[in-house]
This record gives C-alpha cells, structure tokens and sequence, in this order.
C-alpha cells in the first residue's frame, strides 16, 4: 500500500531527527554520487532507499542503482511518496525485499564508497 505523505496527517518533517535514527534498521547515507534507474537517489542502505522521480512506478518495482564501475538492480516495494514543492517531481521511499548477500554487499559497497567521495 502506498501512503501519500501530503495527505496524510504524519509527515516526516515533523519527526525529531533523532527519533527518525531510533527507528531506523538499518544505517542511511546520503547518496550524491549515486543514481537509479528511476531518478535521483537522495539516501541509500540496504533496507531501501529515497530516490527524487518524475513519475511514480507500480509497486513491486525492479530498480538499478549504479556508481562509477558497480551497479545492482533490487525488487522494491514503494513505501510512501511525498510531491516535491514544484509538483514535478515526486520523493518515492522503496523497502527493498529478500536481498541477496551479493546485492547487500553491493548496496554497502555503492554507499561506503558515495560517502568516502563526500568526505574527499
């Protein structure tokens, strides 16, 4: 099921950051050098990601995240989405699901590797 953020009464703006980092599973990093198949990638981890689109895709979705020489593509399912103040673009949160030791690793390696160049 997909929630609409902008309907909805809970936004995401409105949690404490650092309840935000409470809940989360699994650590996030921003994602500046990364890209999808579906738009820009805002943050990554292996539990799933935030991606900036142009249009909203059906859920489950096959994405490809891709860096420099990797690249991995995950089934996702579309968590919630939130319209961007334009009303071009839409923020997507994706669940990815039964990764793959090899897709996990990849996922690691696409973000360790995102945040060394952010550190640089």
């Amino acid at each position: 099921m997909i929630n609409n953020l902008q309907n909805s009464p809970f936004h995401l703006d409105d949690v404490d950051s650092s309840a935000q980092t409470c809940i989360r599973a699994q650590p996030r990093h921003t994602a500046a050098a990364i890209r999808s198949s579906l738009g820009d990638v805002l943050d990554l981890s292996t539990g799933g990601a935030r991606i900036l689109t142009n249009a909203v895709p059906r859920s489950p979705v096959d994405v490809e995240f891709f860096a420099m020489n990797k690249s991995v593509t995950v089934r996702a399912s579309i968590a919630w989405t939130r319209h961007t103040g334009s009303g071009f673009q839409t923020e997507i949160g994706l669940v990815f699901k039964k990764l793959t030791r090899t897709q996990r690793d990849t996922i690691e390696s696409l973000s360790r590797g995102n945040m060394h160049r952010a550190l640089l």
